[in-house]
């Protein structure tokens, strides 16, 4: 779910999961990344993991490993959406790198054709 106020310029991003043992951690780590790559505050809610939010600089305003049948309460801070490369740029880096090795690919595969072709 995901919660944006152009008037007053915030994004927050609400995120449910499950996680389990020791992935718990980590898989929390990752998600606060998505609050750096997008410029946003992210509430984390989890099951059996690790639930709290994550402001845009990766800052852990609150955390806390959660049970099954555990309630907790978070204040979460408003503030302002930072534009961030990612956020503009989105995908393309990894489309253009994609692209590129296509490229070479279909260069190197001509290259070989062409040498076998008049060699003939």
């Amino acid at each position: 779910m995901f919660l944006c106020c152009s008037i007053c310029n915030f994004f927050v991003f609400f995120q449910t999961s499950q996680t389990w043992g020791p992935i718990r951690e980590l898989h929390a780590h990752i998600a606060a990344t998505r609050a750096i790559e997008n410029g946003f505050t992210l509430f984390r809610c989890s099951s059996l993991g690790v639930s709290g939010v994550y402001g845009p600089f990766h800052q852990p305003f609150a955390t806390v490993e959660t049970l099954e049948h555990q309630s907790v309460t978070f204040t979460i801070p408003i503030t302002e959406h930072v534009t961030t490369m990612y956020g503009t740029v989105g995908e393309w880096f990894g489309w253009i790198c994609f692209a590129l090795i296509a490229v070479c690919v279909c260069f190197v595969t001509f290259r070989m054709v062409f040498a076998v072709s008049k060699n003939d």
